[in-house]
Protein backbone atom coordinates (compact mmCIF):
# COMPACT_ATOMS: atom_id res chain seq x y z
CA UNK A 1 0.00 0.00 0.00
CA UNK A 2 1.32 3.85 -0.89
CA UNK A 3 1.84 5.65 1.57
CA UNK A 4 -0.91 8.86 1.30
CA UNK A 5 0.75 12.00 -0.37
CA UNK A 6 1.33 15.20 1.76
CA UNK A 7 -0.22 18.06 0.51
CA UNK A 8 2.16 21.03 0.05
CA UNK A 9 0.80 24.61 -0.25
CA UNK A 10 3.88 26.28 -0.58
CA UNK A 11 7.21 27.03 -3.17
CA UNK A 12 10.26 25.37 -2.35
CA UNK A 13 13.61 26.78 -1.04
CA UNK A 14 15.03 30.15 -2.82
CA UNK A 15 18.44 28.48 -3.03
CA UNK A 16 21.74 29.39 -4.19
CA UNK A 17 23.15 28.20 -7.66
CA UNK A 18 26.99 27.63 -6.90
CA UNK A 19 28.73 26.31 -10.14
CA UNK A 20 30.60 23.23 -9.61
CA UNK A 21 33.96 23.64 -9.88
CA UNK A 22 34.99 20.01 -10.51
CA UNK A 23 37.24 19.60 -7.49
CA UNK A 24 34.40 17.20 -6.10
CA UNK A 25 34.77 15.20 -9.24
CA UNK A 26 38.90 15.21 -8.74
CA UNK A 27 38.94 14.21 -5.28
CA UNK A 28 35.72 12.20 -4.99
CA UNK A 29 36.49 8.79 -2.56
CA UNK A 30 40.05 9.78 -1.05
CA UNK A 31 38.44 10.71 2.23
CA UNK A 32 39.09 7.50 4.41
CA UNK A 33 35.59 5.75 5.28
CA UNK A 34 36.49 3.86 8.15
CA UNK A 35 37.51 7.50 10.31
CA UNK A 36 34.99 7.23 12.92
CA UNK A 37 36.64 9.22 15.68
CA UNK A 38 39.66 11.68 15.83
CA UNK A 39 42.93 10.06 17.36
CA UNK A 40 43.39 13.09 19.88
CA UNK A 41 41.69 13.99 22.27
CA UNK A 42 39.76 17.39 22.38
CA UNK A 43 41.36 19.86 25.27
CA UNK A 44 37.57 20.48 26.21
CA UNK A 45 37.69 17.07 28.81
CA UNK A 46 34.85 18.14 31.14
CA UNK A 47 31.76 15.82 30.78
CA UNK A 48 29.07 17.01 33.67
CA UNK A 49 26.33 15.14 32.70
CA UNK A 50 27.94 12.01 33.98
CA UNK A 51 26.95 12.66 37.88
CA UNK A 52 23.27 13.29 36.79
CA UNK A 53 23.41 9.63 35.17
CA UNK A 54 20.25 7.20 35.97
CA UNK A 55 22.13 3.66 37.04
CA UNK A 56 21.86 1.40 33.61
CA UNK A 57 18.73 -0.65 34.28
CA UNK A 58 16.55 2.21 34.90
CA UNK A 59 18.07 4.17 31.87
CA UNK A 60 17.19 1.22 30.15
CA UNK A 61 13.68 0.30 31.24
CA UNK A 62 13.06 3.84 30.99
CA UNK A 63 13.69 3.81 27.06
CA UNK A 64 11.87 1.05 26.12
CA UNK A 65 8.69 2.57 27.62
CA UNK A 66 9.78 5.82 25.81
CA UNK A 67 10.16 4.32 22.62
CA UNK A 68 6.48 2.98 22.87
CA UNK A 69 5.47 6.61 24.34
CA UNK A 70 6.63 7.88 21.13
CA UNK A 71 5.09 5.90 18.75
CA UNK A 72 1.86 6.37 20.53
CA UNK A 73 2.71 10.62 20.11
CA UNK A 74 2.92 10.33 16.77
CA UNK A 75 0.33 8.23 16.19
CA UNK A 76 -1.60 10.81 18.39
CA UNK A 77 -0.45 13.60 15.72
CA UNK A 78 -1.52 11.25 12.12
CA UNK A 79 -4.65 11.24 13.28
CA UNK A 80 -5.14 14.80 14.68
CA UNK A 81 -3.88 15.82 11.54
CA UNK A 82 -6.73 13.43 9.52
CA UNK A 83 -9.50 15.07 11.64
CA UNK A 84 -7.73 17.86 9.80
CA UNK A 85 -8.26 16.83 6.64
CA UNK A 86 -4.56 16.01 6.15
CA UNK A 87 -3.93 12.82 4.15
CA UNK A 88 -0.37 12.57 5.78
CA UNK A 89 1.12 14.90 8.47
CA UNK A 90 3.69 17.68 6.98
CA UNK A 91 7.12 16.48 6.20
CA UNK A 92 9.34 17.37 9.46
CA UNK A 93 6.72 19.08 11.49
CA UNK A 94 6.36 16.85 14.29
CA UNK A 95 10.51 16.49 14.38
CA UNK A 96 10.57 20.78 13.77
CA UNK A 97 7.90 20.78 16.52
CA UNK A 98 9.39 18.27 19.41
CA UNK A 99 13.18 19.86 18.52
CA UNK A 100 12.02 23.69 18.99
CA UNK A 101 10.08 22.88 22.01
CA UNK A 102 12.90 20.80 23.96
CA UNK A 103 15.27 23.48 22.74
CA UNK A 104 13.39 26.38 24.28
CA UNK A 105 12.90 24.28 27.56
CA UNK A 106 16.59 23.90 28.18
CA UNK A 107 17.30 27.23 27.41
CA UNK A 108 15.02 28.46 30.08
CA UNK A 109 16.03 26.27 32.54
CA UNK A 110 19.62 27.29 31.97
CA UNK A 111 20.23 28.92 35.50
CA UNK A 112 23.70 30.79 34.05
CA UNK A 113 24.17 31.23 30.14
CA UNK A 114 27.63 31.07 30.67
CA UNK A 115 28.04 27.50 32.35
CA UNK A 116 26.45 24.44 30.60
CA UNK A 117 24.03 22.78 32.12
CA UNK A 118 22.17 19.22 32.01
CA UNK A 119 18.72 18.52 31.90
CA UNK A 120 17.07 20.38 34.78
CA UNK A 121 14.76 17.72 36.99
CA UNK A 122 11.62 18.72 35.79
CA UNK A 123 12.27 18.95 31.95
CA UNK A 124 12.63 16.26 29.45
CA UNK A 125 15.05 15.52 26.57
CA UNK A 126 11.98 13.74 24.46
CA UNK A 127 9.11 14.85 25.27
CA UNK A 128 8.50 19.16 25.20
CA UNK A 129 6.49 20.70 27.66
CA UNK A 130 3.07 22.32 26.14
CA UNK A 131 3.84 25.63 27.93
CA UNK A 132 7.64 25.14 26.55
CA UNK A 133 6.19 24.78 23.19
CA UNK A 134 3.90 27.67 23.18
CA UNK A 135 6.37 29.96 24.66
CA UNK A 136 7.90 32.91 22.60
CA UNK A 137 10.90 31.58 20.85
CA UNK A 138 14.18 32.08 21.83
CA UNK A 139 15.51 31.94 18.45
CA UNK A 140 13.80 35.93 18.07
CA UNK A 141 16.46 38.21 16.83
CA UNK A 142 14.67 40.91 19.18
CA UNK A 143 16.15 39.14 22.02
CA UNK A 144 19.88 38.89 20.64
CA UNK A 145 22.17 41.39 21.99
CA UNK A 146 22.07 45.23 20.48
CA UNK A 147 25.35 44.63 18.69
CA UNK A 148 23.80 42.12 16.73
CA UNK A 149 20.57 43.41 16.24
CA UNK A 150 21.55 46.73 15.08
CA UNK A 151 23.44 45.46 12.27
CA UNK A 152 19.81 45.35 9.92
CA UNK A 153 18.93 41.60 10.89
CA UNK A 154 16.19 41.82 12.85
CA UNK A 155 13.81 38.95 12.19
CA UNK A 156 10.76 39.05 9.90
CA UNK A 157 7.77 39.08 12.02
CA UNK A 158 5.74 36.66 9.76
CA UNK A 159 8.50 33.69 10.12
CA UNK A 160 7.18 30.95 12.71
CA UNK A 161 9.62 31.47 16.13
CA UNK A 162 8.35 29.14 18.84
CA UNK A 163 7.48 25.06 18.36
CA UNK A 164 3.59 25.99 18.38
CA UNK A 165 3.91 28.79 15.89
CA UNK A 166 6.05 26.73 13.82
CA UNK A 167 3.23 23.68 13.80
CA UNK A 168 0.59 26.17 12.87
CA UNK A 169 2.77 27.43 9.66
CA UNK A 170 3.86 23.77 8.89
CA UNK A 171 -0.23 22.81 8.89
CA UNK A 172 -1.74 25.52 7.37
CA UNK A 173 1.00 25.11 4.51
CA UNK A 174 -0.96 22.06 4.29
CA UNK A 175 -4.41 23.20 4.01
CA UNK A 176 -5.36 23.11 7.51
CA UNK A 177 -7.62 26.35 8.92
CA UNK A 178 -6.03 28.60 11.41
CA UNK A 179 -8.65 27.03 13.98
CA UNK A 180 -7.75 23.76 13.26
CA UNK A 181 -3.78 24.16 12.94
CA UNK A 182 -4.05 25.50 16.74
CA UNK A 183 -6.18 23.06 17.58
CA UNK A 184 -3.80 20.29 16.68
CA UNK A 185 -0.81 22.05 18.17
CA UNK A 186 -2.58 22.39 21.32
CA UNK A 187 -3.69 18.52 21.36
CA UNK A 188 -0.24 17.69 20.62
CA UNK A 189 1.11 19.60 23.22
CA UNK A 190 -1.45 17.92 25.90
CA UNK A 191 -0.49 14.61 24.72
CA UNK A 192 3.18 15.19 25.02
CA UNK A 193 2.66 16.31 28.39
CA UNK A 194 0.92 13.11 29.16
CA UNK A 195 3.82 11.15 27.94
CA UNK A 196 6.14 13.24 30.23
CA UNK A 197 3.91 12.50 33.26
CA UNK A 198 4.43 8.95 32.75
CA UNK A 199 7.95 8.70 32.45
CA UNK A 200 8.19 10.48 35.32
CA UNK A 201 6.02 8.24 37.18
CA UNK A 202 7.99 5.40 35.59
CA UNK A 203 11.39 6.47 37.16
CA UNK A 204 10.31 7.22 40.39
CA UNK A 205 8.76 3.41 40.18
CA UNK A 206 12.39 2.26 39.28
CA UNK A 207 14.51 4.36 41.26
CA UNK A 208 12.31 2.93 44.37
CA UNK A 209 12.74 -0.81 43.57
CA UNK A 210 16.36 -0.27 42.15
CA UNK A 211 15.39 -2.13 39.04
CA UNK A 212 18.15 -4.62 37.83
CA UNK A 213 19.88 -4.37 34.74
CA UNK A 214 18.66 -6.13 31.36
CA UNK A 215 21.13 -8.13 29.48
CA UNK A 216 21.26 -7.41 26.13
CA UNK A 217 21.87 -9.94 23.59
CA UNK A 218 24.20 -9.55 19.96
CA UNK A 219 24.05 -11.43 17.17
CA UNK A 220 25.49 -11.41 13.74
CA UNK A 221 23.99 -10.07 11.09
CA UNK A 222 25.42 -9.63 7.05
CA UNK A 223 27.48 -7.33 5.94
CA UNK A 224 29.67 -6.47 9.75
CA UNK A 225 26.50 -5.18 10.83
CA UNK A 226 25.13 -6.06 14.42
CA UNK A 227 21.38 -6.95 15.94
CA UNK A 228 21.34 -5.53 19.65
CA UNK A 229 18.36 -6.87 21.68
CA UNK A 230 16.65 -7.21 24.75
CA UNK A 231 13.88 -9.21 26.37
CA UNK A 232 10.72 -7.77 27.14
CA UNK A 233 9.13 -10.06 28.89
CA UNK A 234 10.08 -11.82 32.34
CA UNK A 235 11.61 -14.62 32.11
CA UNK A 236 9.17 -18.12 31.26
CA UNK A 237 7.35 -16.19 29.42
CA UNK A 238 6.88 -16.09 25.54
CA UNK A 239 10.06 -14.46 24.34
CA UNK A 240 9.94 -10.89 22.77
CA UNK A 241 12.45 -8.75 21.79
CA UNK A 242 12.94 -4.91 21.42
CA UNK A 243 16.09 -5.14 18.56
CA UNK A 244 18.43 -1.98 17.53
CA UNK A 245 21.48 -2.51 14.71
CA UNK A 246 24.99 -1.20 14.39
CA UNK A 247 27.88 -1.95 12.75
CA UNK A 248 30.89 -3.48 14.18
CA UNK A 249 33.02 0.07 13.60
CA UNK A 250 30.13 2.04 15.27
CA UNK A 251 29.75 0.09 17.90
CA UNK A 252 33.65 -0.12 18.57
CA UNK A 253 33.63 3.97 18.35
CA UNK A 254 31.22 3.79 21.35
CA UNK A 255 32.99 1.18 23.29
CA UNK A 256 36.15 3.85 23.13
CA UNK A 257 34.13 6.98 23.81
CA UNK A 258 32.69 5.02 26.73
CA UNK A 259 36.02 4.26 27.82
CA UNK A 260 37.46 7.62 27.33
CA UNK A 261 34.04 9.17 29.21
CA UNK A 262 33.83 6.99 32.23
CA UNK A 263 37.37 6.03 33.12
CA UNK A 264 36.92 2.51 32.32
CA UNK A 265 40.15 0.17 32.32
CA UNK A 266 40.17 -3.76 31.22
CA UNK A 267 40.63 -4.73 34.43
CA UNK A 268 37.68 -2.33 35.89
CA UNK A 269 34.51 -4.64 34.63
CA UNK A 270 32.86 -6.25 37.55
CA UNK A 271 31.84 -8.98 34.67
CA UNK A 272 34.57 -8.96 32.54
CA UNK A 273 37.05 -6.77 30.71
CA UNK A 274 35.77 -3.78 28.31
CA UNK A 275 36.95 -5.41 24.86
CA UNK A 276 40.04 -3.18 24.14
CA UNK A 277 40.77 -5.01 21.14
CA UNK A 278 37.98 -3.06 18.87
CA UNK A 279 39.88 0.14 18.34
CA UNK A 280 38.68 2.37 15.55
CA UNK A 281 40.70 1.61 11.53
CA UNK A 282 41.44 5.41 10.22
CA UNK A 283 42.81 5.16 7.47
CA UNK A 284 42.33 2.97 4.31
CA UNK A 285 46.10 1.41 5.49
CA UNK A 286 44.37 -0.17 8.19
CA UNK A 287 45.94 1.64 10.80
CA UNK A 288 44.82 1.62 14.15
CA UNK A 289 44.67 4.50 16.57
CA UNK A 290 42.89 4.70 19.90
CA UNK A 291 42.09 7.61 22.21
CA UNK A 292 43.75 7.94 25.85
CA UNK A 293 41.47 6.69 28.54
CA UNK A 294 41.28 9.11 31.51
CA UNK A 295 40.62 7.33 34.59
CA UNK A 296 37.98 8.81 36.49
CA UNK A 297 37.49 7.69 40.77
CA UNK A 298 35.73 4.74 41.62
CA UNK A 299 33.55 4.60 44.36
CA UNK A 300 35.53 4.27 47.41
CA UNK A 301 38.73 5.53 46.36
CA UNK A 302 38.50 8.78 47.94
CA UNK A 303 36.05 11.84 47.16
CA UNK A 304 32.52 10.41 46.21
CA UNK A 305 32.34 13.45 43.72
CA UNK A 306 31.93 12.33 39.86
CA UNK A 307 32.84 8.34 41.02
CA UNK A 308 31.32 5.57 38.99
CA UNK A 309 30.45 2.54 40.88
CA UNK A 310 32.34 -0.50 39.17
CA UNK A 311 29.17 -1.80 37.75
CA UNK A 312 28.92 0.48 35.41
CA UNK A 313 32.20 0.23 33.68
CA UNK A 314 31.39 -3.70 33.22
CA UNK A 315 30.94 -5.13 29.42
CA UNK A 316 27.06 -5.40 30.26
CA UNK A 317 26.63 -2.16 31.46
CA UNK A 318 28.61 -0.86 28.25
CA UNK A 319 25.99 -3.25 25.76
CA UNK A 320 23.00 -1.98 27.80
CA UNK A 321 24.33 1.75 27.62
CA UNK A 322 24.83 1.62 24.11
CA UNK A 323 21.41 -0.69 23.47
CA UNK A 324 19.48 2.67 25.23
CA UNK A 325 21.44 5.09 23.34
CA UNK A 326 20.58 3.11 20.34
CA UNK A 327 17.14 3.18 20.65
CA UNK A 328 16.66 6.48 21.24
CA UNK A 329 18.16 7.42 17.88
CA UNK A 330 16.13 4.33 16.34
CA UNK A 331 13.09 6.04 17.79
CA UNK A 332 13.23 9.65 16.52
CA UNK A 333 14.60 8.34 13.07
CA UNK A 334 15.37 11.32 10.84
CA UNK A 335 18.82 10.21 9.37
CA UNK A 336 19.12 13.72 7.46
CA UNK A 337 19.04 15.59 10.45
CA UNK A 338 22.11 13.62 11.71
CA UNK A 339 24.54 14.19 8.64
CA UNK A 340 27.84 15.55 9.38
CA UNK A 341 30.56 16.96 7.62
CA UNK A 342 33.36 14.24 7.13
CA UNK A 343 36.80 13.59 9.06
CA UNK A 344 39.32 15.31 6.09
CA UNK A 345 36.77 18.50 6.91
CA UNK A 346 36.90 18.49 10.60
CA UNK A 347 41.12 17.34 10.53
CA UNK A 348 41.27 20.58 8.11
CA UNK A 349 39.27 22.75 10.82
CA UNK A 350 41.56 21.63 13.60
CA UNK A 351 44.51 22.36 11.58
CA UNK A 352 43.71 25.39 10.80
CA UNK A 353 41.74 26.87 13.70
CA UNK A 354 42.08 24.84 16.15
CA UNK A 355 38.08 23.51 16.26
CA UNK A 356 38.03 20.39 18.09
CA UNK A 357 34.58 20.92 19.20
CA UNK A 358 30.87 20.11 18.01
CA UNK A 359 28.22 22.04 18.71
CA UNK A 360 25.32 19.82 17.22
CA UNK A 361 26.28 16.07 17.40
CA UNK A 362 25.89 12.69 18.82
CA UNK A 363 27.80 9.55 20.12
CA UNK A 364 27.34 8.34 16.78
CA UNK A 365 28.10 11.16 14.15
CA UNK A 366 30.89 13.14 16.36
CA UNK A 367 34.54 13.14 15.30
CA UNK A 368 35.79 14.81 18.28
CA UNK A 369 35.45 13.22 21.60
CA UNK A 370 33.71 16.38 22.91
CA UNK A 371 30.64 17.68 21.55
CA UNK A 372 27.02 19.01 22.84
CA UNK A 373 24.11 16.64 21.71
CA UNK A 374 20.13 16.82 21.88
CA UNK A 375 19.93 13.89 24.35
CA UNK A 376 21.65 14.68 27.59
CA UNK A 377 20.38 11.68 29.21
CA UNK A 378 20.93 9.00 27.28
CA UNK A 379 24.55 10.58 25.50
CA UNK A 380 26.38 11.38 28.54
CA UNK A 381 28.29 8.18 28.70
CA UNK A 382 29.51 8.86 25.65
CA UNK A 383 31.26 11.74 25.79
CA UNK A 384 28.05 14.65 25.30
CA UNK A 385 28.31 17.84 27.43
CA UNK A 386 25.08 18.69 27.08
CA UNK A 387 22.53 20.87 25.03
CA UNK A 388 23.74 23.67 22.65
CA UNK A 389 21.00 25.35 24.06
CA UNK A 390 22.04 25.82 27.36
CA UNK A 391 25.49 25.98 26.10
CA UNK A 392 26.91 29.77 25.93
CA UNK A 393 31.06 29.85 25.50
CA UNK A 394 33.11 32.32 25.35
CA UNK A 395 36.44 31.53 24.61
CA UNK A 396 38.00 28.96 21.96
CA UNK A 397 37.04 26.87 18.66
CA UNK A 398 33.75 25.11 17.57
CA UNK A 399 32.03 23.68 14.59
CA UNK A 400 28.12 24.37 14.80
CA UNK A 401 26.05 21.79 12.39
CA UNK A 402 22.61 21.94 13.04
CA UNK A 403 19.80 19.60 11.71
CA UNK A 404 19.11 21.20 7.95
CA UNK A 405 14.97 21.92 8.82
CA UNK A 406 14.03 25.73 8.93
CA UNK A 407 13.47 26.78 12.58
CA UNK A 408 15.97 24.80 13.93
CA UNK A 409 18.59 26.63 12.01
CA UNK A 410 16.81 29.66 12.97
CA UNK A 411 17.64 28.57 16.75
CA UNK A 412 21.09 27.53 16.57
CA UNK A 413 22.03 30.76 14.76
CA UNK A 414 20.46 32.81 16.70
CA UNK A 415 22.48 31.55 20.16
CA UNK A 416 25.47 31.25 17.89
CA UNK A 417 25.10 34.82 17.66
CA UNK A 418 24.22 35.45 21.56
CA UNK A 419 27.31 33.80 22.30
CA UNK A 420 29.57 36.12 20.41
CA UNK A 421 28.37 38.86 21.21
CA UNK A 422 28.73 37.99 25.11
CA UNK A 423 32.16 36.89 23.99
CA UNK A 424 33.11 39.94 22.50
CA UNK A 425 32.01 42.01 25.27
CA UNK A 426 34.39 40.22 27.36
CA UNK A 427 37.02 40.79 25.17
CA UNK A 428 37.18 36.80 24.64
CA UNK A 429 38.54 34.52 21.57
CA UNK A 430 35.77 33.07 20.13
CA UNK A 431 35.51 31.52 16.75
CA UNK A 432 32.12 29.48 15.50
CA UNK A 433 32.20 27.79 12.28
CA UNK A 434 28.55 27.12 10.87
CA UNK A 435 27.89 24.65 8.30
CA UNK A 436 24.49 25.73 6.63
CA UNK A 437 22.50 24.73 3.35
CA UNK A 438 22.44 27.02 0.78
CA UNK A 439 18.91 28.36 1.60
CA UNK A 440 18.57 32.05 0.89
CA UNK A 441 15.36 32.32 2.29
CA UNK A 442 16.71 30.94 5.84
CA UNK A 443 16.15 33.86 8.66
CA UNK A 444 19.29 32.02 10.48
CA UNK A 445 21.17 32.37 6.78
CA UNK A 446 20.08 35.99 7.07
CA UNK A 447 21.22 36.58 10.80
CA UNK A 448 24.81 34.61 10.03
CA UNK A 449 25.44 36.96 6.60
CA UNK A 450 25.07 40.34 8.34
CA UNK A 451 26.67 39.69 11.49
CA UNK A 452 29.19 41.82 12.38
CA UNK A 453 31.24 38.83 13.93
CA UNK A 454 31.49 37.09 9.60
CA UNK A 455 34.75 37.33 9.19
CA UNK A 456 34.83 34.80 6.38
CA UNK A 457 31.87 32.48 3.98
CA UNK A 458 32.91 29.59 1.60
CA UNK A 459 30.43 28.79 -0.87
CA UNK A 460 30.44 25.19 -1.96
CA UNK A 461 28.84 23.49 -4.60
CA UNK A 462 26.17 20.46 -4.34
CA UNK A 463 27.95 18.59 -6.29
CA UNK A 464 31.85 19.39 -5.16
CA UNK A 465 31.18 17.85 -1.83
CA UNK A 466 29.70 15.39 0.28
CA UNK A 467 28.56 14.43 3.52
CA UNK A 468 28.59 11.75 6.11
CA UNK A 469 25.56 9.62 6.08
CA UNK A 470 23.20 10.36 8.97
CA UNK A 471 22.51 6.64 9.72
CA UNK A 472 26.10 5.31 8.81
CA UNK A 473 26.13 3.97 11.85
CA UNK A 474 24.00 0.86 10.93
CA UNK A 475 25.00 1.02 7.02
CA UNK A 476 27.65 -0.51 4.66
CA UNK A 477 28.69 3.19 3.38
CA UNK A 478 29.75 6.52 4.90
CA UNK A 479 29.56 9.31 2.77
CA UNK A 480 26.03 10.72 1.41
CA UNK A 481 25.19 13.52 -1.87
CA UNK A 482 24.28 16.54 -0.66
CA UNK A 483 21.35 17.87 -2.30
CA UNK A 484 21.86 21.71 -1.70
CA UNK A 485 24.51 23.69 -1.66
CA UNK A 486 26.85 24.60 1.50
CA UNK A 487 27.91 27.25 2.57
CA UNK A 488 30.94 27.45 5.82
CA UNK A 489 30.36 30.97 7.78
CA UNK A 490 33.94 31.14 9.56
CA UNK A 491 32.32 33.65 12.48
CA UNK A 492 34.94 35.26 15.21
CA UNK A 493 35.52 38.18 17.59
CA UNK A 494 37.61 40.42 17.43
CA UNK A 495 39.93 39.20 19.50
CA UNK A 496 39.83 35.58 17.70
CA UNK A 497 40.34 37.48 14.24
CA UNK A 498 43.55 38.95 15.50
CA UNK A 499 44.65 35.60 17.16
CA UNK A 500 43.70 32.99 14.24
CA UNK A 501 43.25 34.77 11.23
CA UNK A 502 41.55 33.09 8.55
CA UNK A 503 43.79 32.68 5.50
CA UNK A 504 43.56 32.00 1.73
CA UNK A 505 45.29 28.66 1.60
CA UNK A 506 43.09 27.67 5.09
CA UNK A 507 39.87 28.66 3.25
CA UNK A 508 41.53 25.89 0.10
CA UNK A 509 42.30 23.57 2.62
CA UNK A 510 39.12 23.31 4.16
CA UNK A 511 37.46 23.63 0.97
CA UNK A 512 39.12 20.58 -0.53
CA UNK A 513 38.53 18.50 2.65
CA UNK A 514 34.96 18.79 1.69
CA UNK A 515 35.48 17.79 -1.86
CA UNK A 516 36.85 14.82 -0.58
CA UNK A 517 33.82 14.04 1.14
CA UNK A 518 32.50 13.76 -2.45
CA UNK A 519 30.72 9.67 -2.87
CA UNK A 520 31.98 8.05 -5.84
CA UNK A 521 29.83 6.43 -8.42
CA UNK A 522 30.66 2.73 -6.64
CA UNK A 523 29.94 4.41 -3.31
CA UNK A 524 26.13 5.60 -4.76
CA UNK A 525 25.84 2.26 -5.97
CA UNK A 526 25.17 1.17 -2.14
CA UNK A 527 22.57 3.99 -1.71
CA UNK A 528 19.08 3.31 -1.96
CA UNK A 529 17.85 4.56 -5.51
CA UNK A 530 15.42 6.79 -2.84
CA UNK A 531 17.93 8.26 -1.54
CA UNK A 532 19.56 9.19 -4.57
CA UNK A 533 19.92 12.93 -5.39
CA UNK A 534 18.65 14.47 -8.63
CA UNK A 535 20.51 17.53 -10.61
CA UNK A 536 19.88 19.67 -12.96
CA UNK A 537 17.07 18.68 -15.86
CA UNK A 538 16.06 15.88 -14.42
CA UNK A 539 15.58 17.46 -10.84
CA UNK A 540 13.48 19.89 -11.83
CA UNK A 541 11.29 17.57 -13.90
CA UNK A 542 10.77 15.50 -11.11
CA UNK A 543 10.30 18.56 -8.37
CA UNK A 544 6.99 19.71 -10.72
CA UNK A 545 5.66 16.59 -11.11
CA UNK A 546 5.82 15.76 -7.32
CA UNK A 547 4.04 19.32 -6.76
CA UNK A 548 1.19 18.84 -9.48
CA UNK A 549 0.68 15.44 -8.11
CA UNK A 550 0.92 16.09 -4.56
CA UNK A 551 -1.78 19.35 -5.01
CA UNK A 552 -3.88 17.66 -7.19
Amino acid sequence: MEAPMRKTLHAAHTVTAAKPTGIGAKLAGTAPEGELLSAKPSQHSNHPCIEKMLPTGVALALEMRRATLLHSLRERFAALCAEGGVQAPPMNAFERWRFLGCWSEQRRSCESPSHLRCLAPDSDALFPSGAACAAEALGRTDALPERVATKQVRRDESTPGSAFEWMVYDLRRSGVSETGAQHIAEALGHASDGARAAIRQLSSELLERSEAMRYVESARAADAVLVLSVRTLPDGAEPDFVTVTVSEASLAKLRTLFRHTMGAEPSAAADGPLNTSSRLATTKKKRRRSVEVRKRPRCGEGSAAGCVPPSELSESAFLARAFTLLLRYQSIGGAGFHASIGPTVHRALRATLGVDFECCASPLNCYHTAYCSAFADVDAPFGSSGSFAAFAPTTGAFEVNPPFAPGMIDAVCAHVLRSLAAAQQASQALTMVLVLPGWLDSAGWKLVERSAFLRRQLLVAAADHGFVDGAQYMRRYSFRQSPYDTTLFFCQTDAAAAATPLSEGAVKRIEASLAACTPTEEMLRKVPQSELVERGAKQRRNRKKRLRESNA
